[in-house]
Parts: C-alpha cells; sequence; structure tokens
C-alpha cells in the first residue's frame, strides 16, 4: 500500500500563553508531500518544563522511527514501542532529580506499506475524517478522568464540556515514572482519497464541537483556508493550540493488502462518548454499507469496484506477527461476557477443588490425631481377692494360716466321699479279735474305741467295723491270721 498525500499544514499558536509548550515533527514550515511521520505533543510541567518535556518526545521518538522504518515493509508495534520507551528515558535524563515534573502528551501518525498507524497518550487528539460521506471514521479517546467518569456513568454527556476537572488526564509521558503509561495504538486501512487526517492539542478544541470541524473540511475551499478558519476560530483560545493537517491525495493497493491488520471500526466503537454523540445527532451517523448499495445497484458496482476489497480487511485476517495480542482485545460485549463468564467458570472450579482436598486433608488429619478412649487396666483387681482371704478368715484361732496359705486346702474333707463310694474293697466282714499288745509301737485306738493296753473283753459283742480305704495320714492297720484291724485316726 502506497500513499501519496498533499502538503501537510501545520497550526501552533500562544493563545493566552507567554511560551510555547506545544512541539510537533516535522517542525513548523518544514513538512513536504514525502513526510510519513507527523507527531503533536502538548507538553506541561510550567515555564520551560513542558517545554523540554515536548519537544525531547519529538525529537526522541522520531529519529528512533526512521531509523528503523523501512519503505518496503511495515511499521511494527514492536519498532513503536520501543520509541516510547526511549523517549521516556530522554525526558528521565532531562530531570534527574525529579523536582520539575515535566510531562507531555503524545499523537503519533505513521504511513506505511501495511497502511496508517496512530497512537496516543494523553488528551491530545487523532481524527480520521471522510468529508466525502460526512463520517468520523475514527476520534481517539481522551486520556482523562472526566472521560473515565463518563463511562462509569458517573458523568453526563453535557458535564464534559463544562466540569472543572476536565483538564485532569491519566495518561501522559512524565520524568520517573514507577509505571510508564502506555498508548493506545490502532492500525488503518480503509483509507480513501479526500481522506484527512487531523492531529490537534486540547487547545484547538477549546470551543469547537466535531460537527463544526467536519463543517470545515467538507467544505469546498482550499486546505490553506481550511488553516486561516480554524485559526480565526481559536484565536480566543486560552491554551496553545496546535494541529496537523494531512490530507491523502492517492491510495495505490498492492497484493497482500488485505491480510494487513485494521482494528479502526473496533476502536471507534469503544470510544464511548463519540458513540454517544452519535445517539444523540452531534455527530453524522456512518453510511450504509457498500455491499448493501451494491445490491440495490448494479450499476454502482464499477464505481465502488475499487473499495470493495477493503470490508473483507478484518482484524483477524492479519498475520500473527503483525497483530499483537493487545490489538485483539477491543470486541463485541457478547464476546466480553462470554471470555469473563468462561474465566470465571475455571476459577470456581478451581476453588472447589481445593476446597475439596483441603476437607479430605482435615477429615484424614482429624482421625489420626482423635484421642483413643482409655482402657481399664484390670490387672491389679487380682490384689483385691488375695488381700480377702475367707477361707483362711474362717480359721480365728490359727494365725499361721495368713502365713502359710498351704493350709488352706484340708484334702480330709474333700476325700471323705470317696471312701463311702468305694465299698467293694471292703467286702468280708472284719472281726474283731484280741490283738496283742506290742506289735507297733505307736499308740493306737480300735474300732471298739478300747484304749492301748488294756484288755477287750471276750464276752462283749464285737462292732461292725466300718469300711475303709486303706489307712490314713497319721493311722497304721495290720494284719493276723486273716484278720484285719482298722485303726481310724483321731482327727
Amino acid at each position: 500500500m502506497r500513499f501519496k498525500i498533499s502538503q501537510p499544514i501545520a497550526i501552533q499558536e500562544l493563545g493566552s500563553r507567554s511560551n510555547q509548550e506545544d512541539s510537533i515533527f516535522p517542525l513548523l514550515n518544514e513538512a513536504t508531500i514525502n513526510d510519513r511521520l507527523f507527531i503533536l505533543c502538548d507538553g506541561m510541567g510550567g515555564h520551560e518544563s513542558g517545554e523540554v518535556a515536548s519537544s525531547t518526545v519529538c525529537k526522541t521518538i522520531s529519529e528512533f522511527v526512521l531509523s528503523r522504518l523501512q519503505p518496503d515493509e511495515p511499521l511494527s508495534d514492536d519498532v513503536l514501542n520501543e520509541a516510547i520507551t526511549a523517549a521516556y528515558a530522554a525526558v528521565d535524563a532531562q530531570d534527574p532529580t525529579g523536582e520539575k515534573k515535566m510531562g507531555t502528551t503524545l499523537t503519533f501518525l505513521c504511513f506505511h506499506k501495511g497502511g496508517c498507524t496512530v497512537a496516543h497518550i494523553g488528551d491530545s487528539r487523532i481524527y480520521h475524517l471522510r468529508p466525502s460521506t460526512n463520517e468520523v471514521l475514527y476520534r481517539s479517546r481522551d486520556h482523562s478522568l472526566v472521560y473515565d467518569l463518563f463511562e462509569v456513568g458517573e458523568m453526563t454527556h453535557e458535564e464534559l464540556s463544562t466540569a472543572r476537572n476536565k483538564n485532569v488526564i491519566t495518561r501522559v509521558i512524565m520524568a520517573h515514572q514507577e509505571r510508564p503509561s502506555k498508548p493506545d495504538i490502532v492500525h488503518i486501512t480503509n483509507i480513501e482519497p479526500g481522506d484527512y487526517f487531523y492531529l490537534c492539542s486540547d487547545g484547538m478544541l477549546e470551543q469547537m464541537e466535531d460537527q463544526e470541524l467536519m463543517n470545515i473540511f467538507k467544505s469546498d475551499k482550499s486546505d490553506d483556508q481550511k488553516r486561516s478558519i480554524l485559526i480565526g476560530e481559536t484565536v480566543d483560545n486560552s491554551d496553545n493550540h496546535t494541529a496537523y493537517i494531512i490530507r491523502i491525495e492517492s491510495v495505490e493497493r498492492e497484493e497482500g493488502d488485505n491480510f494487513y491488520l485494521d482494528n479502526e471500526a473496533a476502536a471507534r466503537a469503544a470510544n464511548k462518548v463519540l458513540m454517544a454523540e452519535l445517539n444523540k445527532g452531534t455527530i453524522p451517523p456512518p453510511p450504509p454499507m457498500q455491499e448493501e448499495q451494491a445490491e440495490s445497484d448494479d450499476d454502482v458496482q464499477v464505481v465502488m469496484a475499487e473499495p470493495v476489497p477493503q470490508q473483507p480487511r478484518q482484524p483477524q485476517q492479519a498475520p500473527q506477527q503483525q497483530a499483537p495480542q493487545r490489538f485483539q482485545k477491543p470486541m463485541a460485549p457478547a464476546q466480553e461476557q462470554g471470555k469473563k463468564g468462561k474465566g470465571m467458570f475455571f476459577v470456581m472450579a478451581a476453588v472447589f477443588f481445593f476446597v475439596v482436598i483441603a476437607a479430605v486433608v482435615g477429615i484424614i488429619f482429624f482421625l489420626n490425631n482423635k484421642p483413643k478412649p482409655t482402657q481399664t487396666v484390670t490387672e491389679d483387681k487380682p490384689t483385691e481377692t488375695t488381700i480377702t482371704r475367707e477361707d483362711i478368715e474362717e480359721d480365728e484361732d490359727d494365725e499361721s494360716a495368713a502365713t502359710y496359705p498351704q493350709r488352706q486346702v484340708q484334702p480330709q474333707r474333700q476325700v471323705q466321699p470317696q471312701r463311702q463310694t468305694q465299698p467293694q474293697r471292703h467286702t468280708a466282714p472284719v472281726t474283731p479279735s484280741r490283738r496283742p499288745n506290742g506289735n507297733t509301737g505307736t499308740p493306737e485306738r480300735t474300732q471298739s474305741g478300747t484304749e492301748p493296753g488294756k484288755t477287750t473283753n471276750s464276752s462283749a459283742t464285737p462292732a461292725k467295723p466300718t469300711p475303709q480305704q486303706g489307712t490314713h495320714d497319721g493311722g497304721t492297720s495290720s494284719e493276723d491270721g486273716g484278720r484285719r484291724d482298722v485303726v481310724i485316726p483321731n482327727l
């Protein structure tokens, strides 16, 4: 894509100020039809400080871009961002201590093989006007406090021009910024002969609306006459007012131009103040689409054959290297809501996942650290049973029973029934007889109860013996001539 422009025209007026803090590139009366780069800066910071800041930024960015811009290549956004970074460093060098608080706005316009690139920081504006259709194709959005308040509904459109804080800006190139302001960059390929690009500081718009500006540019007067009208309309402005007017003479399109990025329409739609003015009728709406005109009138197709290929050029068709991610930000509200919905879904899913994991870990930790119930030890109870010796206490007269627990068991009492259950061993009756004394040396008592050593009466009737099982402890038994005397121990 190749452009031919008419002689650029610059306006630079002091207004009611004593010094000029606005700067432009090319300098006043130095621009030619061969120039493809135009810069305008509105300095601030008091006497000399604003002038230094604006001139430093104009010089640094112009030198940086011109040293890297190739005639047969488009201007990349990386080069533009590097140039702005260099401008920040240059302003820092001009104010090493930061006491001057110097700063400046920026408007940038560059024609190249890929179309036109515009960028701005602050409240200085860039217009793309098409007088043939009475249309404002693009107007940069002011980085100002009143614009922010309007977009959030805190201020009406009528209050924008009368608000006391209308000169407060939210982006600026200033020395020693912790977070340097970033520019809004827009790529334009929908350019036709007769279009105007208008760069201006806020001083040019103190007493002029967009409709008045459009009426001037769509008039039949020459560009020099239009410049004079603009100067006359702003003669009473208090602030410095500066502008650049560039008119497109012709556009030569080349193969592959359809693939270059064009996000002008999206940037225009994102300017809510401009859309509000369109809805109120202060700015004429754009004409019908070219495809609709071609359908209603077949003869127009030939006349409009050249501009028709411009319509398919959409930002999505640009190569990845020519379309950085930040240029895809402007999108329809429905797409924005869809992306936000997806983002919220993934955030909620992640939160739910971590909550479940935390709950499981908490339960496991609780179970592992739960106090176990105390078990009752019963091993000490036998000591209580050993202390209560009921069997031993029965013998109150014998104190040694507690010392000798083995005497608690008296087998004589337990074996008494056995002597009665075994009578078969004593089936023969035992006949009592006289027993010679002295057979045994142990004193003994006979069954009849006679004391040992005494003679029993032979005429007495012998008593029947009780069957016994042998002898017991302390007793003896003897046998004489088939007769058996049973000796019962004294129990």
